[in-house]
Order: structure tokens, then C-alpha cells, then sequence
């Protein structure tokens, strides 16, 4: 999606794509984004193959004969259309562990420039994986290499510019045009939201979240708090990870529209991310995609993330929101309370959230970064 809002300013017959997956539709067939229309590569096998074929050379260990069956054949299959289009850059995205070997074999082939766009820390993505050794090998190797590294914060800069000097932080872009929330006096009935996936990186904020509402809504008689979920993830799940209850409500898959209207008809927008998780690196250097969105709207925005995750320290060096850095449901309780009485400080969030989002956030000025970074080189 974020490829999708930097390259839909650009003529078509500048730029190809070339993927394993149909980006444009997600589970369900749930559109995410509007097809960009330059031509479209596939490579194969398709990743529906592939995740059988990793299944079955689950028993190997390290850097496997399938493994590198299955390398060589990409590089073959990348190398042909680089050649065939006369591309003169590569840009690898994170997103699969392949890209970024890949593009690093072909660049070095073609004699060309390759980029690595980082959405997720690459060796932590994958380190619970049978493909460790080769993220962590090719993080050592490939990123060193690259003519170019692109990362979504500036924690991630801090870990990768001492591999590569040339690191340039994109925040993910959003546009800048929807008119401001005013932050007025609360009334009765108050909505937290929060628009997206929820999974492990997630769960202990929210079960908290759900705790803390619900001692308000017990000892607070001046208003009554729902928590809005708008997730694809179903009831069912949710509450198999204890998050349930009579103040939460779960609305179900959203069209990006309809989440950015959901977001500003809100009182507080909420960004969680765990405590406890399988993934403390990842959410260390996590920027949810949503932060841009959600400061952009308006709408106080309350942070509720460990001290050393990469969105914490944003909001609270820029003051653009409330943050909550320790797992303490009655600091989260005291930190909504806050939102909901103090007007003087909504209005402060708010308009100190809507400058961030025009200054690191705003898609016209991020595509023509990124443009300027791919084209001088």
C-alpha cells in the first residue's frame, strides 16, 4: 500500500512491478488499493507453492538445497525482466525475505543501483523462521551494498546507517487534505477507535485497554466509553486473547474511506502495542503504517507502547499525543480520563498532531523524496 501512495504520481511507463502476491487484494478479497497501472510481473512459483514447498523442507536446517533451488530460479526469472525492460534501478522491499538477496545478485549482474525499502527489521521478522540464517546473512551482506536504504522511522536509521551511511527515513504517507477535527468538550458517550490488524504485537495493550475502560465505566457516571474495534480480525479470536467485553465493540473489516471517516468521528484514536511479545525488536522499531493517519485527523491520539518503541518516542518528543509507557492499567485509566476533561490539552495534542503530519507525513512531500533519492543517485 505504501509503494502503491508514492508511485501513483508517477507516469506508468517509468516503473514496473514485479511480486510473488496480488497486492491489491488482501484475505478475503478485501481491496486494499487501486491497481497501479504500470505492467506487473509475477514470479514462480506463486507464494501459495512456496509456503508448501517451506513446509515440507521445514526438517532442514540453515541454507538448504530448496533454499537455494528456489533463489536461483527468482534470480533468473528478475534478471529476465530487468534486461527485457532496460531497468536502470531495483528497488527490494522487506516484506519478503527473497527480495533483498535477490535484488542484491541482479544489481551486482546488471550492473546497476538496488534500494532496500524497510517496512519491518529484516533479520527480526524472520528470525523465528527456518530463513534466520539467510535474513541474518544477507542483512550483513546486502544491506551494506545497497546504493540506498529506506526506513519508516528514525529508530530504524539508528540500526541500519551503521551498515549504510546512505539511510533516508520516510515516514509512511498520507495525504494531508481531510479538514481537522475540532477537539470540543467531550460529551456523554466517548469513543476510543482504533482502524487495523490486531495480533500478538498487540494483545496485553489491548487487554488492558479493555480493563481500564471498564473500571471507568463502573466508577464514572459522567460518561460511558466504547472501545471501537475496526479490525478484520473476528469476535471470536478476540476474545480467545481477552479482548471482550460489554464496552467493546468490533465493527469488522473497513475500506481505508471509511477508516479515515471512522477515525475523525472519534474522541481519542488509540496506538497500542504490546509488552509482551514474541516480537520485541519488531515492535522496538515499530511505527504502525496508521500514525500518520491518525495525527493528521485531529483527534488526540493516546500511545500505549513500551518506552523503547520507535512510536513512544516520536509522539513524546514532538508532544503530539499522551503516552502510557508502562504496562499499569490504572496510569492507562488516568491517561483517558485526562483526554476526556482536559480540553486545553486536546486542543494542544491536536494541533501540535496536525503540524507533525504536515511536516514528516505529508505524501506530496514524501514522493518527491523518495523520487529524488532513486533518480540522484
Amino acid at each position: 500500500m505504501v509503494l502503491g501512495t508514492l508511485l501513483a504520481s508517477w507516469d506508468p511507463s517509468d516503473y514496473c512491478l514485479i511480486t510473488q502476491k496480488d497486492w491489491i487484494r488482501e484475505r478475503q478479497g478485501q481491496t486494499v488499493h487501486q491497481p497501479l497501472p504500470a505492467q506487473t510481473f509475477y514470479l514462480r512459483p506463486s507464494r501459495q507453492i512456496e509456503r508448501c514447498l517451506e513446509w515440507k523442507a521445514t526438517w532442514l536446517n540453515g541454507f538448504n538445497p530448496y533454499q537455494a533451488w528456489l533463489l536461483s530460479s527468482r534470480v533468473d526469472q528478475l534478471e529476465r525482466i530487468i534486461d527485457r525492460e532496460r531497468c536502470d534501478r531495483l528497488v527490494a522491499c522487506t516484506g519478503d525475505v527473497w527480495s533483498i538477496p535477490e535484488a542484491m545478485i541482479v544489481a551486482e549482474r546488471q550492473n546497476i543501483p538496488f534500494f532496500i525499502y524497510v517496512f519491518d527489521y529484516y533479520a527480526q521478522q524472520w528470525a523465528q523462521t527456518q530463513y534466520a540464517t539467510v535474513a541474518q546473512q544477507m542483512e550483513a551482506t546486502a544491506f551494506p551494498n545497497a546504493a540506498g536504504i529506506f526506513v519508516t522511522n528514525d529508530r530504524m536509521a539508528e540500526i541500519y546507517r551503521p551498515l549504510n551511511p546512505n539511510v533516508t527515513v520516510l515516514h509512511n504517507p498520507t495525504a494531508i487534505d481531510r479538514p481537522p477535527h475540532v477537539p470540543e468538550p467531550v460529551g456523554h458517550d466517548v469513543t476510543i477507535t482504533y482502524t487495523g490488524h490486531i495480533y500478538e504485537a498487540h494483545y496485553d495493550a489491548f487487554q488492558r485497554l479493555v480493563a481500564a475502560v471498564t473500571r471507568l465505566n463502573r466508577r464514572w457516571r459522567d460518561h460511558t466509553i466504547t472501545i471501537v474495534l475496526a479490525t478484520p480480525q473476528n469476535a471470536v479470536r478476540l476474545r480467545q486473547n481477552g479482548i471482550y467485553g460489554d464496552c467493546v465493540e468490533v465493527r469488522g473489516y473497513l475500506s481505508h474511506d471509511q477508516a479515515l471517516t471512522l477515525q475523525s468521528c472519534s474522541d481519542i484514536l488509540i496506538l497500542p502495542l504490546a509488552f509482551s511479545s514474541p516480537y520485541p525488536d519488531l515492535i522496538d522499531t515499530s511505527m504502525p503504517g496508521k500514525t500518520g493517519e491518525y495525527l493528521a485527523s485531529g483527534v488526540p491520539v493516546l500511545v500505549h507502547a513500551p518506552a523503547t518503541s520507535a512510536v513512544t518516542r516520536y509522539v513524546q518528543e514532538n508532544v503530539c499525543g499522551m503516552v502510557v509507557d508502562t504496562p499499569d492499567t490504572d496510569a492507562l485509566g488516568d491517561a483517558i480520563r485526562h483526554l476526556i476533561d482536559d480540553v486545553p490539552d486536546r486542543c494542544r495534542y491536536s494541533a501540535n498532531a496536525r503540524a507533525c503530519a504536515r511536516r514528516d507525513f505529508d505524501v506530496t512531500t514524501i514522493r518527491k523524496t523518495f523520487r529524488s533519492v532513486i533518480e540522484h543517485l
